[in-house]
């Protein structure tokens, strides 16, 4: 009972859009992603916060905006400070679970999974937002310690649903997508010096679903390839379900596809959703923004946020990747 109940809460709250991704086949398509991320290039009048893609000889871009328009999350300003710091007390869900110790994501998966009665109704909820944040949106892996900001911030339900999300999520996507693709070129360099040894090579951070599903809202053709339109509900990523398998992307992936002329635009009715409420286009989002949730932590994986777009890119008319095709060039990364 307390499940279903549970459940009723996720699908109003701040994550429920996503629920209905269950209910079709899904399949994460990292070389959709790949693809794509050889064909960026820089554009004479982009901004630092958005990225640029030739596809089909037209030049596409994927913004917040279209980001929120395909995941629904809210946009705001992140200041640094937003989140204090944790610590833990017997009152905590991480403390009654997990005796406050450092957590991996696969512990919390396992406690959902064994436990018959938990000690009060939105512990459930509560894990439940940790493991769908951690590794569904920001895709960590099962080994990853839960960081103990996150366990701060999901002791308040109300102010964890009521956080911009949008922003958080959208920072980490421009941020990993821009070192992906040198960090799969890292690493096919480094299988080759360990006598070939197989490994991962998903160097992002984030299963980049905002920007997936983008991809198939801008470029027609991929629609029965990758994915199944289905309705037109909102926000987007209610409206696609993903092929089992794709068929054989690298061969439809080819300069000849077409893309919109425009980037996805959201309806009259979509911009009256609540998301879209503090919406500020001009509003810049950026990599200083995402760490530990607005608390500003410095770490050597933070950077300019103005130099972004002015390294790691093709020129205009050039791609990244290093495949054969009109217009792609060697990599400008690694």
């Amino acid at each position: 009972m307390v499940w279903k109940g549970m459940l009723r809460r996720w699908e109003h709250g701040v994550f429920g859009q996503f629920i209905s991704m269950g209910k079709g086949k899904q399949f994460f398509s990292g070389k959709l992603c790949h693809l794509l991320l050889c064909r960026e290039v820089v554009h004479p009048y982009g901004r630092p916060d958005e990225m640029w893609f030739r596809v089909g000889g037209r030049a596409i871009k994927f913004r917040k905006e279209e980001f929120l328009l395909l995941t629904g999350l809210r946009f705001r300003s992140l200041p640094k400070g937003a989140v204090t710091q944790y610590i833990s007390t017997p009152s905590n869900v991480h403390h009654r679970y997990f005796h406050g110790l450092p957590t991996h994501l696969e512990d919390i998966i396992h406690k959902l999974r064994e436990v018959e009665q938990f000690d009060l109704e939105d512990d459930v909820l509560k894990l439940g937002y940790v493991f769908f944040l951690s590794h569904i949106l920001l895709g960590r892996d099962y080994r990853r310690i839960v960081p103990n900001w996150l366990w701060g911030m999901v002791e308040d339900v109300i102010a964890f649903e009521a956080y911009h999300w949008g922003t958080y999520i959208y920072s980490l996507t421009i941020y990993w997508l821009g070192k992906a693709l040198k960090g799969r070129i890292d690493k096919k360099k480094q299988n080759r010096q360990q006598n070939g040894e197989q490994q991962n090579e998903d160097s992002s951070k984030s299963q980049d679903i905002g920007y997936y599903y983008w991809a198939m809202e801008a470029i027609p053709k991929l629609t029965g390839v990758v994915g199944v339109q289905r309705g037109d509900g909102f926000p987007r990523v209610r409206r696609w379900y993903d092929r089992k398998k794709s068929l054989n992307l690298q061969k439809e992936f080819t300069n000849e596809l077409e893309a919109l002329t425009l980037t996805p635009t959201p309806s009259d009715e979509e911009r009256r959703q609540a998301c879209y409420l503090h919406f500020d286009p001009d509003q810049f989002v950026g990599p200083l923004k995402h760490k530990d949730g607005g608390l500003g932590d410095d770490s050597e994986d933070d950077e300019d946020p103005n130099v972004r777009g002015k390294r790691c890119r093709a020129p205009m008319g050039r791609g990244r990747g290093r495949g054969k095709g009109k217009g792609r060039g060697k990599s400008r990364r690694g």
